[in-house]
């Protein structure tokens, strides 16, 4: 499963991006990938997805 979602910042008034890849079953664990600076891009959802697809 796959989400493009917004998370708030501490401000409260800004938010950023974010991409959501979830493995077909139980994940193995949790990785967080930190975007480059120009943001949630197709290369980053890529790895995303790759990721997922081997169960995290």
């Amino acid at each position: 499963m796959t989400l493009n979602t917004s998370i708030p910042t501490l401000q409260g008034d800004v938010q950023f991006g974010a991409y959501i890849a979830r493995p077909q079953g139980a994940a193995k664990a949790a990785i967080i990938v930190i975007q480059e600076i120009f943001g949630v891009n197709p290369g980053i959802r890529q790895k995303c997805d790759k990721l997922a697809a081997k169960g995290y």
